[in-house]
């Protein structure tokens, strides 16, 4: 008696959300299971209270031993539909799992192959459609970092051989190209080869029925290799993913908003759990920025970055150079820019991709939630940043303004805030401090001069003065 009111609200979602048909399914066989149970109880979907709903996270929890990601899943579905009943017609008069609390799941480091086990996996021997057809498979995966799905949708027309790329279409229908070697088009044009003499399937990858090849027969490839190789740890078309992720940043040198763009994410914040695979890659870092005094990553010297504040504005001033020991990567970084449709400016000082995490996660996260309200999503951020595991590994520091109020957010184990009580403020172990210095002395002896005047003439100071800062500046203003 529910199904209808479960398919109206699929098709919405299908409609409004864009949602994947994977997504749908999963939807749908967690609202079955939800009216099971409440059919099982004589309760109404419609008429279910709160205390139903701590009844049924318990079912969820300790009768079904669910872990503790499948559990926040199905809470998540479950109250999406029944926000959706309560505005929409008025089917429900209350949600029962609006105070139905989820746990945050500890975040875990993904499985990655190691570059020998990446070239034992490919160089196996494919002499028949079957060996063909899976090392093509994982040679593609390795090289285009695709996740499963994007890969078993490929049409052999959607391949651009000679520039060796591929239109893929992700998540929410979205397109990107990803690239493969010219190894990958070997194999793929030897796997080819065999295919069109057995089958006439427009997929590039198909079934010894001839068929799209589907998920079953996937899993069933991976887990033979898997025993063939004698490997004990996990092997997945994600692993390839993740394999592929990690060794652009630990091998290949790329920048972390290359890789996402490659992947496909939305959210940097989710390309950034690469940085952390390898703490090899974090030694040396992407392009590593100087971190401030006491920074156990010292060797790494840089970033000069100061705020000033005058006559009703605030200017955050940064110069543009990256550099690792006595190398010297780029002159020309943005470490200073506005968030939140312009009513905020930060600058950072720290790894680029940290402060690129935190930058997101300050503005998408904090900011929206709290309505622009600074102060209080200064503190939150810093909370979380103190508290979170993941989190409490990035290596950065920020100045934050909305034109009236400055604060340094810093992160770690200390993780707080600060509200300077002089007027201008610095970070960055490089030319931090003789910017800072610079600054307070044009506060005290030019009354003339503009907050924007001031944090410019105080970086080049520092230039003039720091072998880890340039006169290549970037200035914002509020």
């Amino acid at each position: 008696m529910h199904e209808p009111l479960i398919q109206e609200f699929l098709e919405t979602q299908k409609q409004i959300r864009n949602l994947s048909d994977h997504t749908l399914l999963a939807y749908g066989r967690d609202l079955k299971q939800l009216s099971a149970y409440f059919s099982s109880l004589k309760i109404c979907l419609q008429e279910a209270g709160r205390e139903d709903g701590r009844m049924y996270l318990r079912f969820l929890k300790f009768d079904k031993r669910y872990s503790e990601t499948t559990v926040n899943r199905k809470i998540s579905c479950v109250r999406t539909f029944y926000t959706y009943l309560c505005k929409h017609g008025g089917v429900c008069s209350m949600n029962p799992f609006s105070l139905v609390a989820t746990h945050r799941r500890e975040n875990h480091l993904p499985t990655v192959l190691s570059v020998k086990e990446v070239a034992q996996l490919l160089s196996q021997s494919y002499d028949d459609f079957r060996s063909a057809c899976a090392i093509s498979l994982f040679t593609l995966l390795y090289d285009t970092g695709c996740r499963i799905s994007e890969v078993l949708a490929i049409e052999e027309d959607a391949i651009e051989w000679e520039k060796r790329r591929i239109l893929v279409v992700g998540k929410g229908s979205k397109s990107r190209y990803v690239f493969f070697t010219k190894h990958c088009r070997n194999v793929l044009q030897t796997y080819l080869s065999l295919k069109r003499e057995r089958f006439d399937c427009p997929f590039l990858f198909c079934s010894i029925q001839g068929k799209q090849l589907p998920m079953s027969t996937v899993g069933s490839m991976f887990a033979t290799y898997r025993r063939r190789l004698g490997w004990q740890k996990q092997f997945t078309p994600h692993v390839l993913r993740h394999t592929y992720a990690t060794h652009l940043l630990d091998n290949g040198g790329a920048d972390i908003r290359l890789v996402q763009e490659l992947l496909g994410h939305a959210s940097i914040s989710t390309t950034q759990i690469y940085t952390h695979v390898s703490k090899e890659r974090l030694a040396r870092s992407m392009h590593p920025v100087t971190l401030m005094e006491g920074s156990n990553m010292s060797s790494f010297k840089g970033t000069t970055i100061v705020a000033v504040r005058r006559n009703g504005h605030v200017a955050i001033a940064g110069d543009g150079q990256v550099t690792a020991g006595d190398t010297i990567l780029k002159s020309n970084a943005h470490k200073v820019r506005t968030l939140y449709e312009g009513k905020v400016i930060t600058g950072f000082a720290g790894t680029t991709a940290d402060a690129f995490t935190l930058f997101e996660l300050f503005e998408g996260g904090k900011l929206k939630q709290y309505n622009g309200d600074l102060t209080r999503s200064a503190v939150e951020l810093a909370k979380q940043w103190r508290t979170d595991k993941q989190l409490r590994q990035l290596e950065a520091m920020m100045l934050v303004s909305d034109g009236k109020r400055i604060f340094l957010i810093n992160g770690g184990a200390g993780g707080d805030v600060v509200d300077p009580e002089r007027d201008a403020i610095g970070i960055g172990s490089g030319g931090g401090n003789y910017a800072l210095s610079a600054a307070l002395a044009y506060l005290e002896a030019d009354s003339k001069m503009s907050a924007e005047e001031i944090a410019r003439k105080s970086v080049q100071i520092a230039a003039s003065v720091c072998i880890y800062t340039d006169d290549q500046i970037n200035v914002e203003v509020l």
